[in-house]
């Protein structure tokens, strides 16, 4: 664990972006947005808004921490620019984490970076929107740590496929699945998904939040790489053009 150090979480892989200074188990300030696709131009008068009321200079951040996916492109390049622009601006050590991992923690830390654990033994099932009729999903144990790679499920079944990762231990499912899983267990069935406390009423959202990407860097569940993981290829469609009269 990191002690005193200051960290700067940035998640800017969803809709929703944010920061958050972190510093001895607790959040100090934070900022985020509610605005699509706005992270370019909100991101760093964030960041300057939070230090200047924070009281912190920027060369004394000592490490910075980004969520490199999977979830949006564009966001997922921007925090990795900015975190990489710090690195290299302020000689401060650069680190990324799964967004999946962030949005799993997210369940379980209240606005002030202080952790509801969830019970031992039990699983945490994190799923964010990938769009395409499909969700991003990660499966982790008690402690946050991957049991499985992030991986791609079908939306439509998605509930029989995110049980059978459950492996029929205790289940929390945070993020974008959660509602409907709740609306389609039935009471009688055998195994009920658990929400995690405050998934829902504390966190209505489906992204992961800065203070969990801090709180993971502060302990030292990152990776040094600043590799955006994407897990597939971009959202693109190819426009229907004319022949070209150069096609023969």
């Amino acid at each position: 664990m990191l002690g005193r150090a200051r960290i700067l979480g940035i998640e800017t892989s969803g809709i929703w972006g944010s920061l958050a200074l972190f510093s001895e188990g607790r959040v100090v300030l934070e900022r985020e947005h509610h605005e699509e696709n706005q992270h370019a131009e909100r991101m760093l008068s964030h960041l300057d808004s939070a230090l200047s009321e924070s009281g912190w200079e920027k060369h004394s951040l000592t490490r910075v921490a980004v969520s490199r996916g999977p979830g949006a492109f564009t966001g997922i390049r921007m925090g990795l620019a900015l975190a990489q622009g710090l690195e290299l601006g302020l000689g401060l050590e650069a680190v990324s984490v799964c967004s999946l991992r962030a949005l799993a923690v997210t369940g379980f830390l209240d606005p002030a970076g202080h952790l509801e654990a969830p019970a031992p033994g039990s699983r945490v099932i994190a799923a964010r929107d990938a769009r395409r009729g499909e969700l991003f999903v990660g499966v982790f144990d008690a402690n946050f740590a991957p049991l499985a790679e992030p991986a791609i499920v079908a939306s439509e079944g998605a509930r029989a496929s995110l049980l059978t990762l459950g492996g029929g231990a205790r289940c929390y499912f945070v993020g974008a699945i959660c509602r409907t899983l709740t609306l389609a267990c039935s009471e009688g069935a055998e195994t009920q998904p658990e929400l995690s406390p405050g998934a829902l009423e504390r966190f209505g959202r489906v992204d992961p939040h800065a203070r969990a990407v801090a709180w993971l860097a502060q302990h030292e569940a990152t990776e040094r790489s600043l590799t955006p993981e994407y897990l597939r290829g971009p959202n693109l469609i190819k426009p229907k053009l004319p022949p070209s009269p150069f096609d023969s």
